[in-house]
């Protein structure tokens, strides 16, 4: 099965007004587990901004998130190692959102494509065997 990857848009929906979150919020979010976005952000602390509370809690906000899941993008679509996830992101951050964005509203309309596919052979299916019942 393929990951899905939310859109800006859809991650903006989820997020809703709040200004920050926890780990737990971005993991449901984004589908990973919290100890690959706490290595996540190790890695990426140069472009990902993460404030703590007084409990040293990480608290993400809604571009924190946004740029997990571009990072999420190049390391698990694009194959790309930590060091070159960082690289494309600071060369041209806006140009990588967009091709995830992109990237994730195709795989939405493949899915659509193949569930009418699916619905398609069914009815033909079902188209058959009512002419063949036709015809005994």
């Amino acid at each position: 099965m393929e990951k899905k990857y939310l859109t800006k848009e859809e991650i903006t929906e989820k997020w809703g007004n709040r200004k920050c979150g926890t780990i737990s919020d971005v993991e449901k979010i984004l589908g990973e587990t919290q100890p690959t976005l706490r290595v996540w952000c190790d890695s990426f602390t140069e472009i990902l901004p993460i404030k703590t509370n007084a409990h040293k809690t990480r608290l993400y906000s809604l571009e924190s998130v946004l740029i997990l899941r571009d990072i999420q993008f190049l390391i698990r679509e694009c194959g790309y190692k930590h060091t070159g996830a960082l690289a494309k992101l600071k060369a041209d951050s806006a140009r990588t959102r967009k091709n995830c964005d992109i990237a994730s509203r195709l795989g939405k309309v493949r899915e659509q494509l193949l569930a009418l596919r699916l619905n398609l052979n069914e009815n033909k299916a079902f188209a058959e065997t009512v002419v063949i019942a036709e015809t005994e």
